[in-house]
């Protein structure tokens, strides 16, 4: 457990904390049947991603908005689906935005509906979150054949880092959130989902 982290007993979570001891896929899984937040497993850790900072909501709140104002019949956008993990432990991950291009594909993994077909994958950054958001996680979106664009945004330095399907990279400043959510949001509509 990084100095970040704090081991936390069962009963209260805020983003990031860590559930005390080490957990097998199997007992993961038994935990999300029992709790209203949403957790992620993080090698043998139980990771709470619930309950993010006022500007974590700000911005997600702007792409949604920005992305729902963009997006097309053809396109769905989604703040709470489950996605399919490819890498780690992890049957799946909570990333803050989806978008999925057609008709949405779900898989049930012990009574979680995960989305097997996200076209974009968005993740805003945390200092909780940002190490696993930028390693094993950035893998694993990148790593589902459907995802054609992983953007990593830091609410901090205002920036948006896109990964694209052919592992190029391009940072892009704002000089406000609005303003960037609007620029991510463009360049969402301009994917090309079917190439």
């Amino acid at each position: 457990m990084s100095a970040a982290e704090k081991a936390v007993p069962a009963d209260a979570f805020s983003q990031g904390d860590v559930l005390q001891g080490k957990y097998t896929v199997e007992q993961f899984l038994a935990w999300m049947r029992i709790r209203p937040e949403r957790f992620e497993l993080h090698g043998d850790r139980i990771v709470c991603m619930s309950g993010t900072k006022k500007e974590h909501r700000e911005a997600v709140r702007a792409l949604d908005e920005e992305i729902q104002k963009r997006k097309g019949d053809w396109r769905h956008v989604d703040i709470a689906d489950a996605i399919k993990a490819t890498t780690g432990t992890a049957p799946f991950y909570f990333p803050d935005l989806v978008v999925v291009c057609g008709p949405q594909e779900y898989e049930d993994v012990d009574g979680i509906d995960v989305l097997k077909n996200p076209c974009v994958v968005i993740e805003v950054l945390s200092r909780i979150t940002r190490k696993a958001d930028e390693s094993f996680k950035l893998a694993s979106h990148l790593g589902l054949p459907s995802v054609k664009l992983v953007v990593l945004v830091d609410t901090d330095a205002v920036t948006a880092v896109m990964h694209t399907r052919a592992h190029d990279v391009r940072i892009e400043h704002r000089p406000t959130m609005r303003e960037l959510a609007e620029h991510v949001a463009r360049v969402v509509a301009e994917l090309d989902c079917a190439g």
